[in-house]
Formats: C-alpha cells, structure tokens, sequence
C-alpha cells in the first residue's frame, strides 16, 4: 500500500500516471498495489492549483 498525506492546496494527484481521488480539503490517501517479485517503482505526482507540480519516485523490493 502507497499512502500519505496532502494539502489542501493540492488539485490533482497521481501514482504511476493513474490519477488518485483527493478531498478539496487536504488530507490522506491511500491506494493497494500488488508487486511483483525484484524492482517496482511507483512516480508519485502532485500538482497544486497555481500548476506547480512535485514528483517522488518511491522504489520498493520484493524479494
């Protein structure tokens, strides 16, 4: 599971290109992801209402 927390500032949200329900409000998300066996990463997007955008790519093994 990818999870976290947003601001309120926030308008759009995504995981790997896959957009992701977000509150106007500001507040946590949370999505299930099955991996696979080795490498997987997940770009974790956000872009905010004046369109300034962040991106982390979180890289998980699964042996």
């Amino acid at each position: 599971m990818i999870h976290g927390l947003y601001s309120a500032d926030v308008e759009s949200l995504t995981i790997n290109g896959e957009s992701i329900q977000i509150s106007e409000f500001g507040s946590g998300f949370a999505k299930y992801y099955l991996i696979d066996s080795g490498i997987n990463e997940f770009l974790i997007s956000a872009t905010d209402k004046a369109g300034n955008k962040s991106e982390k790519t979180v890289t998980v093994f699964k042996k």
